[in-house]
């Protein structure tokens, strides 16, 4: 039987964000952190999706490697037709090395927190996105 959520609604709104809430102020967090520690489902649905983003990221790693090392197997051996056989590989390299940007750069994988320790994390006093002599609350 399919466990039930403590609180639909916050679930809800949990499962627009896709289960991420690091880019939530930390007043604004508090009730949604709770909410994850007391709801096997919720936290079983963040714990997939970070899964998802790991893997994401993993699989791109492979990609680009697989990618580069098939340019260096073309580039030693020097086949006939090996222009395009490395242009292929260097382009599928590049396609992977975005991919992996990407990803890190659109999910909230424990990566992407460590490379780009700043996201979402500008301190107050550094006084960006509001206007000089505008109020804060």
């Amino acid at each position: 039987m399919a466990q039930k959520c403590t609180d639909p609604v916050v679930g809800d709104i949990l499962a627009t964000w896709r289960y991420d809430i690091s880019g939530l102020a930390p007043d604004m967090r508090v009730a949604y952190e709770e909410h994850l520690a007391e709801c096997p489902r919720c936290a079983g649905k963040q714990r997939l999706h970070r899964t998802i983003d790991v893997t994401l990221v993993l699989l791109a790693s492979l990609s680009a490697v697989a990618f580069l090392g098939a340019f260096g197997i073309v580039r030693h051996y020097k086949p006939s037709h090996a222009f395009y056989l490395e242009l292929a590989g260097l382009a599928g390299f590049a396609f992977s090395a975005f991919m992996w940007l990407a990803v890190l750069l659109a999910t909230p994988a424990p990566l992407s927190r460590w490379l780009f320790p700043v996201y979402g994390e500008v301190p107050p006093q550094a006084g960006w996105g509001c206007p000089r002599g505008a109020a804060t609350v």
